[in-house]
């Protein structure tokens, strides 16, 4: 399967990928979908940090509104991902969050996935000009920038071009590049 489809043939489907708990923002994106038209549909796919919290999440009014999947194997979620028209990562400000890189941000662009993203200093370098960065913690807001993908065509392909285009910078090729510059240039000033 290509990891990035055509914007034509994607479903209606906002997506988050990985471990299901409230400071990754699970439940702002259930709270969320009461803003988002009907016919669009929240896909998780990964497991819940604790029952309780399934169950709190269960009990939210918009929990219809979810297509929970369980954990599914990496080749299978890309799938999913692939297919889907919006993806999320609107974490939490927990310290270990604010100074480390979502790779899931990594994975959506390279998907070339239009997603919101939570608006972290440190984040903003890597994701400010292929996504939308929003504070978190607000399921209205988030509801708001899922609205503006849905009805801006425009922005949507702009941000899904855009994605495509800054995950080129992030290949293991250039990594491997960089680090074997870094090596000459030790060696050469020996």
């Amino acid at each position: 399967e290509k990891l990035v489809q055509p914007i034509e043939t994607r479903k209606k489907q906002i997506l988050y990928l990985g471990s299901l708990s409230k400071v990754r923002g699970v439940k702002d994106y259930i709270d969320a979908m009461q803003y988002v038209p009907k016919d669009y549909t929240l896909v998780l796919i990964g497991s819940f940090s604790s029952s309780e919290f399934e169950n709190e999440c269960r009990q939210s009014p918009n929990w219809d509104r979810v297509n929970y999947l369980g954990f599914k194997p990496m080749n299978e979620a890309l799938v999913l991902l692939a297919e889907s028209y919006i993806a999320l990562s609107v974490l939490h400000p927990e310290k270990n969050y604010l100074t480390s890189l979502p790779t899931k941000g990594f994975e959506y662009m390279a998907a070339g996935i239009p997603t919101i993203i939570s608006n972290f200093e440190y984040w903003k370098p890597f994701f400010d000009k292929s996504m939308l960065m929003i504070e978190p913690k607000k399921p209205e807001l988030l509801g708001q920038q899922i609205n503006l993908l849905i009805e801006d065509k425009g922005l949507y392909q702009k941000l899904a071009l855009a994605s495509q285009e800054n995950v080129k910078k992030y290949s293991w090729e250039n990594e491997a590049k960089k680090l074997m510059d870094f090596y000459e240039d030790i060696h050469s000033n020996k």
